[in-house]
Formats: C-alpha cells, structure tokens, sequence
C-alpha cells in the first residue's frame, strides 16, 4: 500500500511518489523486454522526460487506470481534462474533429478514426524501444500543417493550406479580425478607396454658418455631434431606429410589402450568419466550456448545417426573385430611370452557389462525417466528387474562388447602389433624430 494507495495530487509529493513507482518498471534502467511476462513493455528516458510538459505531474494523471494490477491495455485520459479548447482565432472550426495528440506529439502519423471520422494519432509501439510519446510539441515546435495538409492525404485534409477566414468572411462565417491574406488586403484597399471617394463627396458641402471651413473644420463638427447624440438621450432614439428600419426594415414593407419580401430573402440570411459566427467567435474566446459555442462553430452539426443551407437557399431565391423583378420592371420604366444593380446581385448569387460547391468538397473530401446530411444542398454537391485525392486537390482552389468573390464584392460596394448598406443606417439615424426634435418642438 505504500505504493498502490491512492495518491492526493494536492499534495506535490505525490507527484514525485507515482514517478517513482512507474519510473522503476519503465525508466530507462527498469527490466529488460525478456524478462517481462507480457511484453508489451515501453521504456521512458527519465532525463528526456524532465524537460516535457508535464514533467512535474504524476503519471496517473494521464494514466488513469495505470495503477491496477494488469495494466497493459488501457486508456489515456483525454487532453480536454486539463486544458481548454483552442478557440476558433487560434484553430478554427475546420479542426473541431482534430485530436489533441494528433497535431501536439511528436512521432505520430495523424489517421482517421473508421467509426467517428475523428482525426487521432497513430504510432508505432516498439516494445522494448525508448519511447518518445511523451515530447508533446507546443505551438512554436510543432512541424506545421503538412503533416496533414499534403496531397493524397487519407485523413481528410486540403492539399493546399488556405489562410485563416479573415476579417472579409464574417458576414457569413465564423471568423477572425485578421486581414493578413492577399485577397483580403486587396479588396479592403479597393473598398477603402471607394469610400475616400464616398467621402470626399459628401465633405464637399459647406456648414451652415461657416461656408469656408476646412475637411478638418467638417470632421470636428461631425465628430463633435456624434459624440453630442451618443452621450445624451438621443442615442435610445438612434437604437430604436436602427432595430426597426435597419434590422426589421418597417420603413421599406410600409412601402412596399413585396419589395420588404425580395431584400429580407438577401439581407436576413446574412444577419442570421453574422450573428450566428460572431456568437460561436465570441463563446470560443470566453465560455470555451460551453456545449453551445461547439456547436455554433461545428459545420457538421445537424443545427448548424441545416441554419446555413437553409440561408443559401434564401438568399438565393432572393436573388433571383430580384433578378426576374427587375426584369420586368424594365420593359416598363422609363430608360432613365436608376435601374437594379445587376452585376451585385449576380456577385452575391455566385458567391452562394460556390460555397455549396465548396461545402459539398468539404463533405466529400471528409468522408461524410456524421451531421453533414442536414447540409441538404451541400451534401447532394458532395455526391458529385469521389474520394481520394480529387476533392483535397480541388478544395484548395475552389476555396480561392469562393474568396475571390467574396472580395470582388467588398470592393465593388463603394462603387455600386448596394453602397446604401453602409449609408442607409447613418441615414435613418439621422433621420430619426430630426423627427424626434420636430415632434420635440411641435410639441413645446
């Protein structure tokens, strides 16, 4: 019982007791293989293990059944008994059925799991051999991705290593604030260009009283009253405009109840999805624990899956209706008259129809993990690739066209009638700031 109590790891020696105790079978001086019964025996370099990770805890911390008699088949707890999930800024959802052991041990060939599509480590155990299972790499030794990330990989995994989702990706995706990849810098300097022109415009005007002042008069002024309405009681008059005539659009079905039906098929769909990857960003930051943030993030999930095919069809549809509206409309408007823009509708149109190619990719590339039959779109795509090398090989590319889209339609907002997305908010703001004061003043 001196050795085989059970030990209290609040205490640090026991720690340094349950080494002892293992160390004296597998340290390096332990038995010889021959003189092992069972033979499945495994040697540990004691002077090599000091300087890993866990060094300092005792063995049947990720050993829990170590202790009994017979101990030779078992299982290691899992790496989430301890440590937090990386959030989605550091691994990103395409890793959720990612092992721990499979990206953080050295000497390890990642496989996926037959039963659970789960990517885990496998390693070949030499009996009788110094093992180095126990060298978990940290984020700076780690081999990078191509210990996954090559072609004719088994494991599920594009050949050709896209960025991270950036800052661009958000209106539809779970995403970071990065901008670090060709395309996003590209299009955001294109899209901030544009709205240098927007702006230039509109401070090209002159304020009432001082018609000579400066850009820089104009942004004080600007400045000042925005400040002005936000720290005072107006600013619950602007919120309530915003979630009314932005969010619901009441100003646009009073109009127009059809019109309302055509914009909210394209714009509630994207709020749905912004809404949706900004919740499960912000969960994996700070309720990693939580259950929900998972599954947000977790393309597989049947609720996820489904929320996000169900979107695409709506937008769709949305842009088609809008297409076949404008249509018509122009047999019988007058030529001058402001016409739809045609080439945004078919940028959004085509950036919806190459996500569901790029989901059913996805699907196929990853073996049809369970969940991935909500995805009902993506999953019919995912029956026109095969296995094998074909869909991680064309992953790679269709993901860059996906991108390229998304950022041809970024830089193309300042320039285009969608460019009302980014005013009609500032618009209606003011705008109901102005009613507010004229009632304000009726009234008085």
């Amino acid at each position: 019982m001196g050795c085989h109590q059970r030990p209290d790891f609040d205490r640090p020696e026991e720690h340094g007791r349950v080494q002892a105790l293992c160390f004296r079978c597998h340290g390096r001086s332990g038995p010889s293989i021959e003189q092992r019964t069972d033979g499945q025996g495994f040697f540990v370099d004691r002077e090599a293990y000091r300087d890993t990770p866990h060094a300092a805890m005792a063995c049947l911390a990720c050993h829990p059944e170590a202790a009994r008699y017979g101990h030779a088949p078992q299982r290691t707890e899992a790496c989430e008994a301890c440590h937090t999930r990386h959030d989605e800024k550091k691994a990103h959802d395409a890793h959720l059925n990612v092992g721990c052991k499979a990206c953080h041990l050295s000497q390890v060939r990642p496989v996926r799991h037959a039963e659970t599509g789960l990517i885990v480590e496998q390693r070949e155990r030499r009996p009788g051999e110094l093992t180095d299972v126990h060298d978990f790499m940290t984020e700076k030794d780690l081999d990078g991705c191509r210990r996954c990330h090559v072609a004719g990989n088994s494991v599920g995994a594009a050949a050709m290593v896209p960025p991270p989702k950036s800052i661009l990706c958000m209106p539809c995706h779970a995403a970071t604030f990065s901008v670090g990849d060709t395309v996003t810098l590209l299009s955001l300097l294109i899209f901030g260009a544009g709205m240098v022109l927007v702006l230039s415009y509109v401070f090209s005007g002159s304020l009432p009283g001082n018609p000579r002042a400066g850009i820089f008069g104009k942004l004080g002024v600007l400045l000042g009253g925005i400040a002005g309405v936000v720290f005072s009681g107006r600013i619950w008059i602007i919120l309530k405009a915003l979630f009314w005539d932005v969010l619901l659009q009441r100003r646009l079905y009073r109009r127009s109840p059809l019109r309302w039906t055509v914009h909210s098929l394209i714009f509630m769909p994207f709020l749905i999805r912004f809404t949706w990857g900004l919740t499960g960003l912000a969960g994996s930051l700070r309720f990693p624990e939580w259950a929900g943030t998972w599954m947000l993030l977790n393309k597989n999930h049947p609720m996820t899956a489904l929320v996000f095919d169900i979107t695409g069809v709506m937008i769709l549809a949305g842009v088609i209706w809008a297409f076949l509206r404008d249509r018509r409309h122009r047999r019988i408007q007058p030529a001058d008259l402001s016409r739809q823009d045609r080439l945004a509708l078919l940028l959004i149109g085509l950036l919806v129809l190459v996500g569901f190619v790029l989901e059913g990719v996805r699907i196929a590339m990853t073996g049809s993990p369970p969940g991935t039959r909500w995805a009902f779109i993506g999953y019919a795509f995912s029956g026109l690739f095969r296995e094998g090398e074909t869909p991680t090989t064309l992953y790679g590319y269709i993901w860059y066209l996906h991108a390229g889209l998304s950022g041809a339609f970024v830089a193309y907002l300042p320039f285009s009638r969608l460019l009302h997305i980014i005013l009609a908010p500032i618009a209606l703001s003011i705008q109901a700031v102005l009613d507010h004061e004229h009632k304000r003043k009726s009234h008085g």
